[in-house]
């Protein structure tokens, strides 16, 4: 059977998927344990990150044969260090929801030594913003691991430990080569946009040499050969830049893509883009003729808003999601504000609330209100982005968990004003991944070879859509949010 496997790798787990004439085949996930040892923690072991996915290729080689190619889409901002020689981690591996760069970005910020270069415009400088809200990145995590493991500081200066987000090391093990993709690379705080290389400033706020960082190569060159399954590694791309590629290569594409948190990106086209408040540039897809830039904005509480719900007891069962958005009264406010305001807002310090609380309340009213706190967030995202990226946004591609409450999908629309589109895929992330390794596969650059994806529902923005985004604006001030 001629197919190809897409190894889709998430915080708490590994997904393979395998795809074949544009349509799913069949799928198997390994869960991957998250270690905290201490507030604020959150690692993964290495080697049971490669064990998970070992077990997955024999498991799909076994069921469908040796695939015609491999992908990996993955989580970003990571960080992976490793000795050259042995091959065997230096530490665990530390997530982009590891709070504990977000004090090392406080001290360096306290010290006043972050200059960017000219070149780079800022570009890096959306890492320090990003991190304040707890989205961190290699460019702290790397400063920690020197100042805080031992022998680290000196295996990074002189290259006898080298550096990869999650994606290098997974390569790194199959195929032997150490690299990264433009996709991954933009999300390190470590890249420089502008002249597409590893930052100058950056390396020398670290202390990394440029001997310690993995090659970067364009999404359509293929990595390297696994020798496990007699198949070539054709891609590797960043998961949230692969969702958005499902959405589109035209400048003025969008995506909404649910997790705990929710992230919005926009593709603008060949230029890259300045960073912006709440704001903050990526590459979207890179080919050997040209670069697709992003910009992106991020919702910080969307799925988490569910899982705290559940939590608490108050949502006994998550199929009445959408009975509450039908059956709430829409009196309450809620400001979904568990991990602080993200785009535009960019209040870490904020904290969530409920308002207009009565004796009246149903348990439907205020699981109504968390969703629509969440919509408003999105639409304001939405919003902010379109005036950023001066584009015209008018359809936004939806994916992940909350994508399959169509009612909440409904007032994403209304609260945007934009067509929210669902797509038949359930993973956008892997099925872009495996696009491009198709493209790859019939010999055609991805951004030529892109193809519409299937539409399972349309939401249009309804012309009522009710005073909810107004009076949350009002509570928001009220507040001193």
């Amino acid at each position: 059977m001629s197919y190809y496997l897409v190894l889709d790798v998430r915080v708490n787990s590994v997904k393979a998927c395998a795809y074949s004439q544009g349509r799913l085949l069949g799928s198997a996930e390994d869960g991957v344990r998250v270690h905290c040892s201490q507030p604020g923690c959150v690692e993964l072991d290495p080697m049971d990150v490669m064990r998970a996915v070992y077990r997955l290729l024999g498991e799909m080689e076994s069921k469908y044969g040796k695939p015609t190619g491999i992908g990996i889409t993955n989580h970003r901002g990571s960080t992976v260090v490793w000795y050259k020689d042995a091959g065997e981690p230096l530490y665990n591996i530390i997530t982009w929801q590891d709070r504990r760069g977000v004090e090392v970005a406080e001290e360096i910020l306290s010290k006043g030594t972050v200059k960017p270069l000219k070149t780079e415009r800022g570009a890096y400088l959306a890492a320090f913003e990003c991190a304040m809200l707890g989205l961190t990145n290699p460019l702290l995590h790397l400063k920690w691991i020197a100042e805080n493991v031992e022998g680290a500081k000196t295996a990074l200066e002189r290259g006898g430990a080298v550096f990869g987000t999650v994606d290098s090391w997974i390569a790194w093990n199959l195929t032997g080569e150490h690299v990264t993709d433009c996709t991954n690379a933009s999300a390190t705080g470590l890249f420089d946009l502008y002249s597409m290389k590893w930052s100058d400033g950056a390396m020398k706020l670290t202390g990394v040499s440029l001997n310690s960082l993995p090659r970067v190569v364009t999404n359509d060159t293929p990595i390297g050969y696994v020798k496990e399954l007699d198949a070539p590694l054709l891609t590797v791309i960043a998961d949230q830049q692969a969702s958005l590629y499902v959405a589109g290569v035209q400048r003025g594409t969008a995506k909404l893509m649910f997790g705990s948190w929710a992230f919005v990106g926009v593709n603008v086209g060949e230029k890259p883009p300045r960073r912006g408040k709440g704001v903050y540039p990526a590459v979207a897809l890179s080919t050997k003729e040209k670069t697709l830039y992003m910009l992106e904005g991020v919702v910080t509480s969307a799925g988490s808003v569910v899982e705290w719900l559940a939590n608490l007891g108050i949502l006994r069962d998550y199929s009445e999601l959408s009975e509450a958005l039908i059956k709430g009264s829409g009196s309450v406010l809620f400001i979904p504000a568990l991990n602080g305001l993200g785009t535009p807002f960019m209040k870490p310090e904020a904290m969530a609330a409920i308002l207009n609380l009565s004796s009246a309340t149903r348990r439907e009213d205020v699981i109504r209100a968390a969703l629509e706190g969440v919509a408003v967030m999105c639409a304001a995202a939405i919003a902010r982005l379109a005036r950023a990226s001066r584009t015209s946004i008018r359809q936004v591609i939806a994916d992940g968990e909350l994508a399959n409450y169509d009612p909440f999908l409904q007032l994403v629309a209304d609260y945007s004003g934009r067509r929210i589109a669902k797509t038949e895929h359930a993973d956008n992330s892997a099925m872009g991944a495996y696009m491009i390794c198709e493209s790859i596969g019939m010999h055609l650059d991805p951004i030529k070879g892109w193809r519409s994806p299937a539409i399972s529902k349309l939401f249009e923005p309804r012309a009522a859509r009710g005073d909810y985004p107004e009076r949350l604006s009002k509570a928001l001030e009220l507040l001193a949010y």
